[in-house]
Formats: structure tokens, C-alpha cells, sequence
């Protein structure tokens, strides 16, 4: 073999060895390459997941933040709204409906004590929401504005309605503004008014009893004898179902609207008031005309009655039942259609016209009322009323004024007597009503006691 030979034979082979090289390292990056891209690309699937699952995470806690939110304020606002409503009706309540759950969460909400609030909120009260979820539950506390003399309470009803109520634990209001309200209301905040749905506020105010036409009987009482007690007692949104007499503190229960006292009360005022209950709880108080009864202790009777030449006369026996001494202050004779004038002239003949306008021979007038202050039968206080004149009674009535200023002592009677009485009156038919001071409690005060003529 030549030279030329034996390099062509050299560089063949080197020649093979270089191709056969070259196609093994192609061989080999290919699944380098597929590995490397898969590689690349679960990684970057991976982050996308991992940036999408934080992202809802992300939109997840905002739309649960935006549902508490939205539930704690309505409802705290539905709770200071049924409070106002209870101070003036006594008792409001509503239903409000709301989530289900939210964000697919079931939640739980209570109405807490400023004591048990851990924000420290200046507020009367707070209303917590709590989200229960695996893991870690989410609460939020919201502030509620209440007055001290209301309680507030809230129920979960169902699912998806809360009942809101407020009662007033201080007595009952009244205020002629406010008008008993059944009817439906949609309370929202702002865009949830819509969402918010239809509540039922029932029963803002409960209508309290009524007590009407107080009387007293006899209208005038006197320390000898029992008083009746009366009055009509309705309730507008229910019924009264007891009636308790207070005589100076003293309870006398399930009397019914009309009391009458066992015993005769001792003379001086009384606190008589009667207090009703309805079938809610309600009540109201009255006294007879909105102020004591007074018992007088100046008791009266008609011992001597009769007619004469100068017309009728009647004689008042006043027993003074008072620990004190009384003042007469005035007469009042109410004849009805009875006696028209009155007018004592000594010798005057009743029935003459003549003395009725004129007066009668003898022309010196006598007096028409006598009073005996210390009953031994002499007339301490003779009192003429008109001069020559007759004293003309309107309608059958005139108030005479007592002009001494003497004392009934206590335990003593006074006697007075009444003459003249003309126009074909009867005693029977008279009433007399004397009226008298007496100190109570360091003042004077004017007391009343009723003579009847067939007494």
C-alpha cells in the first residue's frame, strides 16, 4: 500500500468517527429539552394557581367582610330604631330578614353588654357577629346607642329572620303624638335597602287602661259615715283584669270599679287612688278628681223645722267631730223649685206679696239667721241678710256668708237656725251645705258637709 492509499483510508475513518459523534449528541437533547419545558411550565401553572387561589381567597374574605358588614350595621340600627319607638309606646319589636349565611358560612349574632364588648366602644351596648368557619371563626363588633330605662333583645326567628325588640322598663309614657302602628317596614343602610326585604313592626304601643268618670258618694263625706268609690274602667286593646284600691297606701285588691270603705273615714284628706291592670301588664292610676278626698268632721243634722207668720224656718245641729276648733264660713240653701226668697219680718204674714217686694209692718227687719256656738240655747250670732229687703234665691239656691268669725270648739255643736224661708218650699226638700274652715297641716282649708232635709 502506498502512501496516498493508506491517508485516504486514514481520513475515512476519521471522517466516520466525526459523523458518527455528531449524530449522537442530537440524539440526546431532545429529551433534555422536553423535560426542561415541562419543567417551566408546571412551575408556571403552579404559580398561576397559587396566585388564583390567593386571589379568591382575597375576594372571598372581602364579600364576607361586606355581608357582616352590611347584617351588623342594619341590625344595630334596627335595634337603636325599636328603642326610640319604646320610649314614648312602652314596647316595639320588628322582624328584619337577612343571609341565610354568608359566603356559604352559617353565622351567629348577640347582643352583648358594654362590660362584655372587647373593643371598648363607647356605646350602651354592642351587637357581635360571628362567622363560623373551620379553622378560625371571624367576629365583629358593631356599637348600639340605647337609653338605660329600655331593654333590648334579639332573636333569631328562623334561617333567614332576626325578631328586634325593645321594652320600656320605667312605666309607661304617654304622648298623644304617637298613634298605635301595625304595619310593614323596610329598613336598609344605603344600596342594601332593597336586599333588605320586609319587616313587621307590630305592637309599637300597647295602648295602657283608661279610668273615667271618678265619683265619690257621697259627694261630700263626713266622718260618720262609710264612702262608696267608683269609676269606668276600659282598656282599648284588651281588658282590665284587676282593680286595686289605695286608701292612704293602703292596698284593697280585686274590688272591681267600684269600692265602698268598711268603716267611716276619720276626718281630715285622704289619698284615694285607684290603679288598674290589662291583660299586658299595662297600668293606670287615677284619684277623684285629681286631687284628696277630704272627710269633713263637721257632721250636721236638721233637729227642728217648721212655719210661722214670717214663713218656714229650719234649725242645723253641727257636731265638730274635728281634734281642733272650725270656723263657719258660709250657708248654702238649695230649695230646688221650693222656697224663692227669704225674709224674716216679726209679725209679716208669709205668702204677701207685699212684704216680698215691700217688706212688711213693722218695718224694722229681724235677723234671718241665728247661731248658737255653745248650745246652751242663746244665740251668740243673729245675721241679717238684705236689710228690709228679701234675699231672692236664683233657681231655688243662694249662698249665704257667715259674717262671725267664731269657733265651733272641739267636740262641741252649734246650732243654727235658718228663718224666713217663703214661696211654699218644705224643709224636707232643702239642702243645705255648710261650708267651714279647719288648719290642715298648717294651712286653712275650706271643708264642706251636706245637711239633707229628710236627715
Amino acid at each position: 500500500m502506498n502512501d496516498h492509499q493508506q491517508d485516504t483510508q486514514i481520513s475515512h475513518r476519521s471522517d466516520s468517527n466525526c459523523h458518527h459523534r455528531l449524530d449522537t449528541d442530537r440524539a440526546l437533547s431532545t429529551p433534555i429539552t422536553h423535560t426542561l419545558s415541562l419543567g417551566i411550565t408546571t412551575v408556571l401553572v403552579v404559580g398561576l394557581l397559587i396566585a388564583a387561589n390567593g386571589y379568591l381567597a382575597d375576594q372571598k374574605q372581602y364579600a364576607s367582610d361586606t355581608v357582616i358588614e352590611s347584617v351588623g350595621t342594619e341590625l344595630a340600627t334596627e335595634l337603636e330604631t325599636v328603642g326610640r319607638l319604646a320610649r314614648n309606646s312602652q314596647q316595639a319589636s320588628l322582624q328584619s330578614s337577612q343571609p341565610r349565611d354568608i359566603v356559604s358560612n352559617a353565622y351567629s349574632v348577640e347582643l352583648r353588654s358594654p362590660g362584655e364588648c372587647t373593643l371598648g366602644m363607647a356605646a350602651n351596648a354592642c351587637l357581635v357577629v360571628e362567622i363560623t368557619r373551620t379553622g378560625e371563626n371571624t367576629v365583629r363588633e358593631f356599637a348600639v346607642q340605647n337609653r338605660s330605662d329600655v331593654r333590648l333583645s334579639i332573636d333569631r326567628v328562623d334561617q333567614s329572620t332576626f325578631g328586634v325588640s325593645a321594652t320600656k322598663t320605667t312605666g309607661v309614657t304617654t304622648d298623644a303624638a304617637v298613634v298605635p302602628v301595625e304595619q310593614d317596614l323596610r329598613v336598609g343602610v344605603g344600596a342594601d335597602v332593597g336586599r333588605s326585604g320586609g319587616q313587621n313592626i307590630t305592637n309599637l304601643q300597647q295602648e295602657a287602661p283608661i279610668i273615667e268618670n271618678f265619683t265619690i258618694s257621697p259627694g261630700f263625706p263626713t266622718s260618720n259615715e262609710t264612702v262608696t268609690f267608683s269609676a269606668n274602667t276600659t282598656d282599648p286593646d284588651g281588658t282590665v283584669v284587676n282593680h286595686t284600691w289605695y286608701i292612704d297606701g293602703t292596698p284593697h285588691p280585686n274590688e272591681g270599679n267600684t269600692f265602698t270603705t268598711t268603716s267611716p273615714l276619720p276626718p281630715g284628706e285622704h289619698n284615694v287612688t285607684l290603679k288598674v291592670t290589662d291583660n299586658d301588664g299595662l297600668t293606670a292610676s287615677k284619684r277623684p278628681r285629681g286631687e284628696n278626698v277630704t272627710t269633713s268632721g263637721l257632721t250636721g243634722t236638721i233637729v227642728d223645722s217648721g212655719s210661722g207668720s214670717s214663713g218656714d224656718y229650719v234649725e242645723l245641729e253641727l257636731t265638730n267631730h274635728w281634734p281642733k276648733d272650725v270656723v263657719l264660713g258660709g250657708l248654702n240653701v238649695d230649695a230646688g223649685s221650693g222656697y224663692d226668697y227669704i225674709h224674716y219680718i216679726e209679725g209679716s204674714v208669709d205668702g204677701d206679696e207685699d212684704c216680698r217686694f215691700f217688706g212688711c209692718s213693722p218695718d224694722t227687719p229681724d235677723p234671718e239667721i241665728k247661731i248658737d256656738y255653745t248650745d246652751d240655747g242663746s244665740w251668740n250670732h243673729p245675721q241679717e241678710l238684705n236689710g228690709a229687703d228679701p234675699a231672692t234665691l236664683t233657681d231655688g239656691e243662694r249662698y249665704i256668708t257667715i259674717t262671725s268669725t267664731d269657733m265651733i270648739d272641739r267636740s262641741d255643736t252649734a246650732t243654727v237656725r235658718i228663718r224666713g224661708l217663703r214661696g211654699g218650699g218644705d224643709p224636707a226638700d232643702t239642702t243645705f251645705r255648710v261650708e267651714y274652715w279647719v288648719t290642715i297641716e298648717g294651712e286653712d282649708v275650706a271643708v264642706s258637709t251636706i245637711v239633707n232635709g229628710g236627715s
